[in-house]
């Protein structure tokens, strides 16, 4: 015997700045929204709030696929921390550590 189908959810109202065009959103929706866009803006915070004052200057580039960190440490322990750092954050993305080392002269 075949069951009938879940009712169907109301609408709910996104919420826009004002003058943009309101779309109606169903709960479905949301939920799915805010799973895709969730782990692209968790990698770069935990670089800035390093206490380590070289991974803060160093810049991370997220895209769906892949998380990309650039820029310049003073050595190779400071260039595997911040790729250890952001590792949490891979949800399945590749990591490109594309940090150059400077010692200081």
């Amino acid at each position: 015997m075949l069951k009938p189908f879940p009712p169907v959810l109301p609408p709910v109202r996104a919420f826009y700045p004002t003058g943009m065009a309101r779309l109606t959103l169903y709960d479905m929706e949301c939920a799915m929204t805010a799973t895709l866009l969730e782990p692209q803006a968790r990698a770069a915070p935990l670089l800035r709030e390093s206490p380590v004052n070289d991974l803060r200057r160093l810049e991370v580039t997220e895209t769906e696929s892949d998380i990309v960190i650039t820029g310049i440490v003073t050595s190779y322990y400071l260039k595997q921390m911040a790729q250890e750092t952001i590792r949490p954050a891979l949800a399945g993305r590749k990591l490109q550590n594309r940090v150059i080392v400077l010692p200081p002269k």
